[in-house]
């Protein structure tokens, strides 16, 4: 229906989410209640009245409710109580934009297109197959590293954006001592892990949270996308690795 003719419910009137016809914030920062789709639809009436929304289907997602657009755009809704990626939707944007700058960026990192003041953004819909469901045979694994490579060389070399911030690396023989301590439970020598790594080098703008889950992979294995920039940091290049490791 156009914007004008949609009905207002009583629900969102009392969530102070309607005032007339039109959507005001209702949380600050501690992001969204669940969401329904009159919820999702009234959103982006107010906050993008010339998206024009044809369907919308819910996907799963651990912080955020995820909701597909016309099976071409993916918004994220920071859930309640992640108050933090709530606060930081600009500084994502402003990130991604600026490694789109690069080649292996605008390859390999999904453009944000829409960033509402309330704290949630839409970005481009990918295809693939997540790194956390899928794990790359050996030989897959070179031409693979050479893309991971390829982008991270390009994100470290990307000037930090403003409002990026600097996140030094935890105690190494802290995270030794930790490591130490539950090595059996993985059935781990704590005695191979040796002493912790001199780790030097000035900090750069990292990923932040390089998991499996935020790599989606192509048919052939190659890199396809890194997703989630919302822990996008200033840190000592090792920070990307951490996640890595776990492939």
């Amino acid at each position: 229906l156009p914007r004008e003719q949609r009905p207002v419910e009583p629900a969102l009137r009392r969530r102070g989410w309607v005032r007339g016809a039109d959507v005001y914030p209702m949380i600050g920062v501690q992001g969204f209640p669940e969401l329904t789709v009159s919820d999702v639809l009234r959103l982006l009436a107010g906050d993008f009245p010339d998206l024009l929304v044809e369907s919308l289907r819910q996907l799963p997602g651990p912080e955020t409710w995820v909701w597909v657009v016309n099976e071409e755009l993916v918004f994220r809704f920071p859930r309640a109580g992640f108050g933090r990626r709530h606060a930081r939707v600009d500084v994502e944007a402003r990130v991604v934009s600026a490694v789109r700058e690069t080649s292996s960026g605008r390859a390999h990192v999904p453009p944000i297109e829409y960033v509402s003041p309330r704290g949630y953004s839409g970005q481009q819909l990918v295809r693939g197959v997540s790194g956390e469901e899928r794990r790359p045979p050996r030989e897959a694994w070179p031409a693979l590293a050479t893309d991971v490579r390829s982008l991270f060389a390009a994100v470290h070399g990307t000037p930090p954006p403003a409002g990026v911030e600097l996140e030094p690396l935890p105690d190494a023989d802290e995270l030794l001592e930790r490591a130490c301590a539950d090595a059996p439970v993985a059935g781990v020598d704590a005695l191979v892990l040796g002493s912790p790594p001199d780790v030097r080098g000035d900090p750069v703008l990292c990923h932040g949270d390089t998991k499996p889950e935020h790599f989606v992979l192509g048919p052939d294995d190659r890199l396809a996308w890194v997703l989630d920039w919302a822990d996008a940091c200033v840190a000592h290049p090792m920070r990307d690795l951490w996640g890595i490791v776990l492939w």
